[in-house]
């Protein structure tokens, strides 16, 4: 529970859990308000902020029919409602500042599993209804409904010790109303083996077939190899890469979206195809019996055909002929710097190109964290972290102009819990301690220095 904060800010979380040998249950309950801070520099006439507020229930009932046989159901319901600025008019054009949308998720899911000593089958069913309305000065500006239906079976079978072929179907039934109603299928067909070929040697390999209405079938494959050797003084060091291609048709939102009344050239009536996706990366895991862990990956993605929403004018969802590339390393660490001290920290290099060989908007070509972590022997954990990025750009909807270098920023946050009881426990975060000015997006303000603090009571 958060009692006090920043911008007016208040979280309520509950849940509760419990069990027997025959059936569990599970329900939880957040409830999320803010006032918020004004969205977008160019609101200076209203200067009004621009809250939110989230209310989501989550409910999970399982029933053990015997040993083998386990029925489960899911019921998930989400109630938002967020302010924003820039929207259009639906009568005049006109872009204003008081604008809301929201949305009213509901996801219900059964299953039922069955579990062997060397096959296992999972059934499950899930409907997922949407509704999201938009709301200039108002009046009504795009609303959309959506509904998503989905059975799914996955099977697995152990021939032997450390070796499992999975399997499985998708089929999916999406439909969505708008200014016009659209329904499609996609359907899927897949495969994965996952096995140790040698001690301490794991490799996957997997493939899926998807059939969509509109797009036709596609196949996509991801493979993967682990070598883990174990070192002198119980280190370890793993060895790791994987291979993989992806395949994405554009949402229905999307198409929809493109052919309602928020919508206008370029994007008004453009037509959008499905997106391919390909990728690799290659890394290592090195971690002693102290405590220190350290990883590093390269990376290679590659998206054809990428889908993107306009940031230059907002006329809707447009589509790059060709292809736009993410390369890098990560690196990742934890290292102790002694009993109660430990230091993580994380670092992207990023470099990016569309379909121009132009950096890729707000995407960094180097960002992470760096912090210090605190820690006695059960009641208090402190961490105070500075998170940062360079070298980033973006585009300026007011004046037209592509690919304008954002400054550099680095943001300093610090949190802390501490336990009083086993019952009972404070926290509390400061979030941009130092009032940083940064821009994240060009047009778009960022909150300055927040406090939060709250507690959680286990019974």
């Amino acid at each position: 529970m958060l009692f006090r904060s920043s911008f007016d800010t208040r979280r309520i979380n509950a849940n509760a859990s419990g069990g027997t040998d025959r059936g569990d249950y599970y329900v939880s309950f957040n409830d999320f308000v803010t006032d918020g801070i004004n969205s977008q520099t160019a609101d200076i006439a209203l200067r009004d902020r621009d809250g939110a507020r989230n209310k989501t229930w989550h409910t999970k009932l399982g029933l053990n029919l015997d040993n083998d046989w386990r029925l489960q159901l899911v019921a998930h319901n989400v109630d938002a409602r967020t302010q924003y600025d820039g929207c259009f008019h639906p009568i005049t054009f006109a872009i204003v500042h008081d604008c809301v949308g929201t949305t009213d998720q509901t996801t219900y899911r059964i299953s039922a599993e069955q579990s062997g000593e060397k096959l296992t089958h999972a059934f499950g069913y899930s409907d997922t209804d949407i509704r999201h309305d938009n709301r200039s000065q108002g009046a009504d500006a795009f609303a959309s409904h959506g509904q998503l239906g989905r059975f799914e079976y996955t099977g697995s079978y152990r021939p032997a010790k450390g070796q499992t072929l999975i399997y499985g179907l998708d089929l999916q039934d999406e439909r969505v109303v708008a200014d016009e109603s659209q329904q499609r299928d996609q359907n899927a067909l897949y495969v994965e083996y996952e096995g140790e070929l040698a001690k301490g040697v794991f490799f996957t390999a997997g493939t899926r077939r998807d059939d969509n209405d509109d797009f036709g079938a596609h196949t996509s494959s991801r493979v993967s190899l682990a070598v883990v050797r174990a070192l002198r003084d119980g280190d370890t060091l793993k060895y790791r890469a994987s291979y993989g291609t992806g395949f994405r048709a554009p949402s229905l939102y999307e198409i929809a979206y493109n052919r309602g009344p928020s919508s206008y050239p370029p994007a008004a009536g453009f037509v959008l195809g499905p997106e391919a996706s390909k990728g690799y990366d290659v890394g290592l895991e090195f971690d002693t019996a102290h405590g220190l862990h350290f990883e590093a990956t390269l990376f290679d993605q590659k998206i054809t055909d990428e889908v993107y929403f306009d940031l230059a004018t907002f006329s809707g969802y447009l589509q790059s002929p060709g292809d736009s590339h993410s390369q890098g390393l990560e690196i990742g660490l934890r290292a102790p710097l002694g009993k109660r001290l430990a230091l993580l920290a994380n670092l992207t290099s990023n470099e990016t190109a569309d379909t121009t060989n132009a950096q890729r908007l707000r995407r960094p070509k180097l960002y992470g964290n760096v912090g210090v972590q605190f820690a006695t022997a059960g009641s208090l954990r402190l961490l105070v972290n500075a998170r940062f990025a360079r070298d980033a750009v973006d585009i300026d909807p007011v004046n037209f102009v592509d690919h304008v270098p954002l400054p550099d920023y680095t943001v300093v946050d610090a949190s802390v819990n501490y336990t009083l009881t086993k019952q009972l426990e404070l926290y509390g975060r400061v979030e941009n301690a130092f009032d940083e000015s940064y821009t994240e997006a060009i047009g778009f303000n960022t909150a300055g220095r927040a406090a939060y603090l709250g507690f959680r009571v286990h019974f």
